[in-house]
């Protein structure tokens, strides 16, 4: 194939990137914004990360930034188009040719991986030498809408879209786990920046769940950037010694009351007697 065939091939494939991403984004992040930021934003406000409000224009700035970074984030896969076209990425097209085992293990090994790849990334952005134009730009949103969640800076979005490529260029990975992948990623993405805690309240405690990632996390980290880098788990953050040391209670103040908890209304004062 020519270099104007593997442009052209290029370009197309980025098309469908960006705009599939787009949709994703528009959908996953933008309709959670519209449920909680807007339909249930009264309704839910005892599970507010952050109980101040944001001005709506810093909301108007992550979708923009979102846009973009969306275009940032898939460069890396665009520029690999030519190592795929030459068979140095080797993406296994047919579901049928790996088991059904084999694609969950290896999209859990595939989330292990980027978790490692997000930390330290992530906390290397964090250098004062570099932040001002790595990430500087995704932390605009102190308090942050899932509208926030690919607000990446150029620099940023191709780093963490480089994981991709460089695991498909050592590993051959089913098609369809990438598929899960990206919508999982959609999801979390909305999830870690919704400024709503949806998880029960046991989840910070738990000897196994208290290593996930929530909203609570990494809300904290847009509070204050010198902790929780981490993204899908808790664990590099607590062998790092970097997790914020108030998590865990901030976690139980924020979940004080079930997600489906109504105050009770209060009692009307008796009328003063004559």
């Amino acid at each position: 194939m020519d270099d104007t065939n593997i442009v052209s091939e290029a370009l197309v494939n980025g098309g469908f990137f960006v705009g599939r991403t787009w949709l994703r984004y528009l959908v996953v992040c933008g309709g959670a914004f519209l449920l909680f930021w807007v339909a249930f934003a009264k309704r839910l406000k005892h599970r507010r990360c952050q109980q101040t409000i944001p001005e709506r224009r810093i909301q108007w700035i992550e979708l923009k930034n979102s846009l973009l970074g969306v275009i940032f984030f898939m460069i890396p896969s665009v520029l690999a188009t030519p190592l795929y076209l030459s068979g140095h990425i080797k993406l296994i097209l047919d579901p049928s040719a790996t088991s059904p085992w084999m694609i969950a293990l290896s999209f859990v090994l595939f989330i292990i991986g980027a978790d490692t790849w997000f930390y330290w990334t992530h906390r290397a952005m964090h250098d004062s030498r570099v932040y001002r134009f790595t990430h500087e730009l995704h932390h605009i949103s102190v308090q942050p809408s899932p509208l926030a969640g690919y607000a990446f800076s150029v620099f940023e979005g191709f780093v963490l879209g480089l994981y991709l490529p460089l695991v498909l260029l050592f590993v051959p990975i089913n098609r369809v786990m990438l598929w899960v992948f990206v919508f999982w990623f959609s999801f979390l993405e909305a999830y870690v920046h919704l400024g709503f805690e949806i998880l029960p309240r046991w989840v910070a405690r738990n000897p196994i769940s208290k290593y996930l990632g929530t909203a609570v996390f990494h809300d904290m980290h847009h509070e204050n950037g010198a902790y929780n880098f981490g993204v899908y788990f808790t664990w590099w953050d607590r062998m790092m010694g970097t997790i914020h040391p108030d998590y865990t209670q901030r976690y139980e103040q924020v979940t004080e009351h079930p997600l489906a908890w109504r105050p009770e209304p209060e009692a009307e004062a008796p009328a003063a007697s004559t």
